[in-house]
């Protein structure tokens, strides 16, 4: 019996990465969010908090704001992209339809990082917001209301983002004050893998291939084999425990093979990071597919003889536990997250057998296969 290897798929075809946080939860950046005591305005109206509104999400930002102002500020209104930009949604309009509505649209990267609100007089409980001025990362001010100098300033400068306000609201603004939260970009800085934990398993598929060749010839003939096979390829993430990260995070890594999949696996990050999109706590996304190969398979049939070639294909799996560091790029907080690297594979081995000759168009097939090839026989 001789035996052939068509060196396929040794590559690692699917990553699969299920992962837990530990030390801080990235999602503790939600609680990070400040609501300030400090404020501008009356106490007429009724009592409104973005917070209520805000996604809970980490990576929460603003992209729009509208505000209605003409003598006073008449209402305001807050937009958000969450969940790695893949949703949307806003506050309510709080405060009345009164004055010219005025929107202004924040770019990918920008943010308010400062925010200035007047009241309209010195007694707390008459007054109103007049005033309110937004300035953005990239310098932009965009300023609404009335601009008398008789008006009563607060000034906040966030060392973070204004991501909403709190307040009193009626027909128009009453009062005011700002919502602050942490500035928050993600990214892998490193992985440690253990690779102590390395484990594989293989497993041959059901019936792939099986060709009957003749040769009745006076020289060896070679001659392919087509042997058909599934192949998966793809990725599938699962999250089944709070993660605190809501983006996937797929991690290529240096590895070379002996039969399947991770084999000898270098501790180096080959850094390809956030190769999906976002993922909720508890969801499995998955871009797996099946496809259906055919390949060829030389195989050298020699003089007067009959051979039969048999092909199977085999799965491998491998699994090994990795840990990541992930540092806000924002303040330098870093993150720990546990998890482990699961790659499968495919390479079709086969063999072919002599079963017997065939001279002068005479078949004669050997005792040992004759139950089971013996009908080709003349």
């Amino acid at each position: 019996m001789k035996l052939f290897n068509s060196n396929l798929s040794v590559a690692l075809l699917c990553i699969t990465v299920s992962a837990s946080v530990y030390a801080r939860d990235v999602t503790d950046i939600v609680n990070d969010r400040q609501w300030s005591t400090a404020y501008r305005g009356g106490t007429g109206g009724s009592g409104f908090d973005m917070e209520d509104d805000l996604p809970n999400y980490f990576d929460t930002k603003v992209t729009k704001v509208k505000v209605r102002h003409n003598e006073r500020i008449d209402s305001v209104r807050f937009y958000w992209d969450y969940d790695s930009d893949s949703q949307s949604t806003s506050s309510p309009r709080y405060g009345g339809s009164g004055g010219s509505e005025s929107t202004f649209t924040l770019s990918d990267d920008e943010y308010i990082e400062k925010i200035k609100i007047w009241g309209t007089d010195s007694d707390w409980d008459e007054g109103r917001v007049g005033r309110i001025s937004f300035t953005t990362s990239d310098g932009d001010i965009y300023d609404y209301g009335d601009s008398s100098k008789n008006l009563k300033q607060w000034g906040a400068y966030s060392a973070s983002q204004v991501i909403g306000l709190w307040g009193r609201e009626g027909s128009e603004v009453d009062r005011a004050g700002i919502i602050t939260a942490p500035l928050v970009n993600l990214e892998v800085t490193d992985i440690d893998i253990d690779a102590d934990s390395y484990s594989s398993s293989t497993t041959a598929s059901t019936f792939t291939s099986s060709q009957v060749l003749f040769n009745d010839t006076s020289s060896s003939q070679s001659t392919q084999v087509s042997v058909a096979y599934t192949e998966s390829t793809g990725f599938t993430n699962t999250y089944s425990e709070t993660s605190g990260i809501t983006k996937t995070m797929g991690v290529e890594v240096s590895t070379s093979s002996d039969w399947f999949g991770l084999g000898e696996i270098s501790t180096k990050l080959s850094a390809s990071v956030a190769l999906q999109d976002s993922l909720t706590v508890g969801e499995t996304v998955s871009t797996s597919t099946s496809t259906a190969t055919t390949i060829k398979i030389d195989v050298n049939v020699s003089a007067y003889t009959i051979v039969v070639a048999d092909a199977v294909a085999y799965y491998g799996t491998d699994e090994v536990d990795y840990t990541m560091t992930v540092e806000n790029t924002y303040d330098g907080e870093e993150f720990t997250v546990e998890g482990t690297f699961t790659g499968a594979s495919t390479q079709v081995y086969g063999s072919w057998t002599e079963i017997g000759t065939i001279q002068n168009g005479v078949i004669d097939i050997y005792d040992a296969f004759e139950d089971e090839y013996g009908y080709y026989e003349n």
